[in-house]
C-alpha cells in the first residue's frame, strides 16, 4: 500500500471536530499573560470604506477563530481568519505582521467567504494595497514588543462573527482544483468522478510540478475532491498528532488495520495520539530525574567525606544509607523512563491495548519543514507486527540475554550486553568527537540498519557480526586502539569481550537473525 493510500485511509476516518482541533488554537498566551489588543476596524457603508481606526479594546475569545497557518510560505503565509496571536521581540513591530492579515484576506477570506462578504473583503484588501502609508497603518510601526491579539474587523464585527461560512467552505473544499481537472477514475475509490485536485502538501513528487505540467497530476495520481481532501486532512492531523520525537529521531507512526472498520481505525489513531503524548512527556521527566540524581550524588559525596573524618558517628552512616537508597531508587526510575528506541517503539505499540493484534505499524523517519509543510522521508520500517515487537523486547530483557538497546546507557551493569558496542559505533564516535549534530543523517541510517535487522526479515551474516566484534575489541568509542602498556586490552581481559559476544550470538540466533 502506497504512502498516499495510507494517508487517504487516515483522512477518511477523521471528522470535522478532529480537523478543527488540530488547526484551531485557543488564543491563550504564555504563562496566562493577558494580551494587549490591536484592532484595525474599518467602517464601511454601502460597500465603501469610510474610515480606518485602531482600537485597543478587549474582545471575547468567542468572537475570534485563531488557527495555525493553513498555507503559504515565507512572505506568503496565511491563516483561515484575519486574526493573530503575536509574541513580539523588542525589535519587531505590529506593522511587521500586517502582511499576514493581508495574505489571509487574499488567500482565505476571498476564496471561502460568500459573495456578499467577498465584496466587503475585496474593499478591505484593495485599501491595504492602495493606502500603504495611511496614518493608522504607519502608527502600527510604533507598537513594539509584547504579546498581542491583532485582528481586522468591519463595523466593529470580527470576520469570524460576520463570515462563519469561511470555516465551513474551507472544510468542505480545502484543496486546489486544477484547470486541467476533468472526468476520470479516482485512484482510491475507483469510481468515475471529476479528478484533478491536489492536496497542496509537498509529499508527492507531483506537487513539485511546474504549472505547465499540471496535466501530469491527473495522469500519475488522479484524485477526486474527496480523496485529495482526505489526504490533506490526514497530513494536517499527522503534523499535529502523530509526529514522534525521541532520542534525536523524528518519525511518524502510521497504523494499517488488517480489515476495514472505520470506527476501530479511528480508535487506533486516538490511542497512538496518547502514545505520542506519553513519549513527549519523557524528556521533561528525565530532566527532573537527572537533576534529582545530580543533587543526591553531590549530597552522597559530601556525606562520604564526612564519614571518612568521623568514622564513629553512627548518625552519618544512617543518613548515608538513607540517601544511597533514595539515589538507587531515582536511578531505577531513570532506567525505566530512559529507554532505547526499540523498547520505546514497543511502549508506543502497547498503547494500542486490545487492538494491537489487528494492526501493523509503519515507522516513517522524516525531516519535516513546517514552514512550507513539506517533508523528506529519510527511511522507513513498514508493516511491523506489534506482537513480534513485544516478543523481541521480552527476549532482550530475558535474564539469559539482558540485551540493552539504549545508546546512551551507562556500562556499570557488567551483565548487560549493549547493542551500541556493535551497531552504533559511528554515533558513539560522533558523540566523543562532538560532531553529533553535523552527522545526523549517518546516525539515522545506522539506527535504521539496526532497527530493520531486529524488526523485519533482514538477517546479518556471521562474517559481518564477527567483524563488528573485532572492531569493538580493537577500538574504543573515539576509535583509539585499546592498548595498555603495549598489550591489547582484549588479550589481557578476554572474558570482558567474549562473554558479551557469546550472548549477542545466542540472542541473534534465538530471534533467527543470523544468516545460515
Amino acid at each position: 500500500m502506497s504512502l498516499a493510500h495510507k494517508l487517504w485511509k487516515i483522512g477518511s476516518v477523521l471528522c470535522e471536530e478532529d480537523i478543527k482541533e488540530v488547526i484551531q488554537t485557543d488564543g491563550s498566551l504564555s504563562n496566562g499573560v493577558v494580551p494587549s489588543y490591536v484592532n484595525l476596524d474599518f467602517t464601511i457603508k454601502g460597500n465603501q470604506i469610510v474610515s480606518l481606526e485602531i482600537r485597543p479594546e478587549a474582545i471575547s475569545k468567542t468572537k475570534m477563530f485563531f488557527t495555525k497557518k493553513i498555507g503559504g510560505a515565507g512572505n506568503g503565509i496565511y491563516y483561515l481568519y484575519p486574526n493573530l496571536q503575536l509574541q513580539l521581540t523588542e525589535k519587531n513591530t505590529i506593522r511587521d505582521k500586517l502582511s499576514l492579515l493581508v495574505n489571509t484576506i487574499k488567500s482565505s477570506v476571498l476564496c471561502f467567504a460568500n459573495e456578499e462578504n467577498r465584496i466587503l473583503s475585496q474593499a478591505v484588501f484593495d485599501f491595504f494595497n492602495d493606502n500603504p502609508d495611511h496614518k493608522a497603518l504607519k502608527s502600527l510601526g510604533e507598537i513594539k514588543g509584547g504579546e498581542y491579539w491583532f485582528w481586522i474587523s468591519i463595523n466593529r464585527r470580527t470576520f469570524f462573527e460576520m463570515m462563519p461560512e469561511i470555516w465551513n467552505n474551507w472544510y468542505n473544499e480545502p484543496v486546489t482544483k486544477l484547470k486541467e481537472a476533468g472526468p476520470g477514475y479516482d485512484a482510491f475509490i475507483n469510481e468515475e468522478s471529476l479528478v484533478g485536485y491536489r492536496p497542496e502538501i509537498r509529499i508527492f513528487s507531483y506537487d513539485q510540478y511546474h504549472d505547465s505540467l499540471n496535466f501530469r497530476v491527473r495522469e500519475n495520481l488522479p484524485l477526486s475532491l474527496e480523496s485529495a481532501r482526505n489526504i490533506k486532512f490526514a497530513w494536517i492531523y499527522i503534523l499535529d498528532k502523530l509526529v514522534f520525537f525521541y532520542k534525536g529521531l523524528e518519525y511518524v507512526i502510521i497504523p494499517n488495520l488488517l480489515f476495514n472498520d472505520r470506527k476501530i481505525y479511528g480508535t487506533v489513531l486516538k490511542r497512538l495520539v496518547r502514545a505520542n503524548q506519553a513519549t513527549g512527556s519523557k524528556s521533561g521527566q528525565l530532566k527532573d530525574l537527572r537533576n534529582e540524581e545530580k543533587k543526591l550524588k553531590a549530597d552522597l559525596e559530601k556525606l562520604k567525606k564526612k564519614r571518612a573524618k568521623q568514622k564513629k558517628n553512627t548518625e552519618l552512616g544512617v543518613a548515608f544509607d538513607r540517601l544511597d537508597k533514595e539515589y538507587k531508587a531515582v536511578m531505577g526510575k531513570i532506567g525505566a523512563v530512559d529507554t532505547g528506541i526499540i523498547t520505546e517503539f514497543n511502549e508506543q505499540a502497547n498503547h494500542l491495548g486490545d487492538l494491537k493484534n489487528f494492526v501493523t505499524l509503519d515507522f516513517v523517519f522524516t525531516a519535516i519543514n513546517r514552514t512550507n509543510l513539506s517533508f523528506e522521508v529519510k527511511g522507513s520500517i513498514e508493516d511491523v507486527i506489534p506482537s513480534r515487537l513485544a516478543h523481541l523486547v521480552d527476549t532482550m530483557k530475558d535474564k539469559q540475554y539482558r540485551i540493552e538497546d539504549n545508546t546512551f546507557s551507562d556500562m556499570k551493569d557488567r551483565e548487560k550486553t549493549h547493542l551500541k558496542n556493535y551497531f552504533n559505533r559511528d554515533e558513539l564516535y560522533f558523540v566523543v568527537n562532538k560532531s553529533y549534530l553535523k552527522n545526523k543523517n549517518r546516525i539515522l541510517q545506522e539506527r535504521l540498519h539496526l532497527a530493520r535487522l531486529l524488526l523485519t526479515d533482514e538477517k546479518i551474516a556471521m562474517e559481518d557480526l564477527l567483524q563488528r566484534f573485532e572492531f569493538h575489541r580493537e577500538y574504543d568509542y573515539g576509535h583509539k586502539k585499546r592498548i595498555n602498556n603495549g598489550v591489547k586490552d582484549w588479550i589481557n581481559y578476554p572474558e570482558t569481550y567474549t562473554f558479551h559476544e557469546k550472548k549477542m550470538i545466542d540472542f541473534l540466533n534465538v530471534i533467527n537473525k543470523i544468516k545460515e
